[in-house]
């Protein structure tokens, strides 16, 4: 007999966000998703306030003042409100007037992450990638992007044809076909080869597993806390301890056993549960570089009269989801308009840097595992001149920082 799939339960950490009616009232726009139709739902069986007798439409227009007829009727003209969200959506089952949905396993990342959340995280400018600012222009790819993609491509002697065979290819990739079925068997027994075995091992020195509660809000729109996959940064005694205490909303991720939290961290590992949808570990991504591009910012305007805006990436996350590898980087820009609800002062872009079909040929999975590594070690380079700077900074008063360090 098949046993019976077992049901996840959701973490606290995993909830699904719900807002109150006043965060709901200035979202730009909100999906709708379960939850959203859920609550709608229990809103319309509650008995009403004030309730007054059902008007048709016909009432209400003669009402109407001419300036607001005008707008319905030029509304009216270019086809009314845009209701594509709703293409193809299958209407819900109803008994004795209540919503039924089908039950089923959800698992947890997919009731946090998902579109529910694709509009708040725009509304703090995390923005995914290729989406249009708010200007409705097309962000600007970091200045650094060629030189990033350059080092990426640098050669790897654990990654040659004679280090890497197609014998271990082939092994490889018969691990992912039969041991990829669920996210935790991914960690297990697919991801140390694509970050090295031979190598120092990348899993001692990326954190796992925790929740990243302690850092400043973007925005008054709240979030739920990014729990990342897999994250690095620097230990806590390579920041001064005055950097630390300032910065320590921008560049903590939590607040207890800080002898072991990754300061500022920014190389960022996203897995792909084979029950969830991909766009869920890619929304991840996002969060998580905007994360760590705040940090490396602060760290980088510390005991500096302006912010810096160097318009360059220092992030960069990794997302591996149904065999495919994919690298972004992210900067942060001024925000450009300061009549949105979020009244933010940053943006922060996602570029993507390259995709590899890690189980297409051994050649396609030697150039992805070449570029996620040198990506790790890149990112703890930049890190690492950042802290340095962050740590003589704090030394020096306004009118000594160095050329290097100016703002832009």
């Amino acid at each position: 007999m098949v046993p019976r799939k077992r049901q996840r339960r959701l973490s606290k950490r995993h909830q699904p966000l719900r807002y109150t009616p006043e965060v709901r009232n200035i979202l730009s726009k909100e999906d709708l998703t379960r939850n959203v139709l859920s609550k709608v739902d229990r809103e319309s069986r509650l008995p009403p306030s004030n309730s007054r007798p059902l008007e048709f439409a016909p009432t209400i227009l003669r009402r109407c003042t001419p300036s607001c007829l005008a707008e319905i009727k030029a509304l009216a003209r270019q086809g009314g409100p845009d209701l594509s969200d709703l293409r193809r959506y299958p209407g819900p089952k109803t008994v004795d007037g209540t919503l039924v949905f089908p039950k089923r396993n959800s698992p947890a990342e997919s009731e946090t992450y998902g579109g529910s959340l694709t509009m708040p995280l725009i509304d703090n400018g995390i923005y995914p990638i290729e989406h249009p600012a708010y200007d409705r222009k097309a962000p600007a790819s970091p200045q650094n992007l060629d030189a990033i993609k350059q080092r990426l491509s640098r050669r790897r002697a654990s990654l040659t044809e004679s280090s890497f065979t197609d014998a271990d290819f082939k092994q490889f990739r018969h691990i992912e076909a039969n041991q990829a079925y669920t996210k935790a068997s991914i960690d297990t027994f697919v991801l140390p080869t694509i970050w090295g075995d031979k190598d120092p091992n990348y899993r001692f020195r990326l954190c796992h597993g925790r929740t990243c509660d302690h850092l400043a809000p973007f925005s008054k729109i709240p979030l739920p806390f990014a729990t990342p996959d897999y994250y690095r940064g620097v230990r806590y005694n390579q920041l001064h301890t005055e950097v630390r205490d300032e910065l320590h909303k921008q560049i903590i991720p939590w607040q207890d056993e800080i002898y072991v939290a990754p300061f500022a961290p920014n190389f960022f590992v996203e897995v792909g549960d084979p029950d969830d949808p991909t766009s869920v570990c890619h929304q991840k991504a996002s969060y998580a570089g905007a994360i760590g591009s705040r940090a490396v910012q602060a760290l980088q305007s510390y005991n500096r009269a302006k912010t810096v805006y160097d318009g360059q990436a220092y992030t960069i996350t990794a997302v591996y989801a149904n065999g495919m590898l994919s690298l972004y980087a992210h900067h942060v820009i001024p925000h450009v308009s300061s009549a949105t609800i979020s009244r933010r002062s940053s943006d922060y872009i996602m570029t993507q840097l390259g995709a590899w079909s890690m189980i297409q040929d051994a050649a396609t999975f030697r150039e992805g595992a070449t570029a996620f590594r040198n990506a790790f070690d890149w990112t703890s380079e930049e890190l690492g001149k950042v802290v340095d700077l962050a740590n003589e900074m704090q030394s020096l008063g306004p009118e000594e920082v160095p050329v290097r360090c100016q703002s832009v």
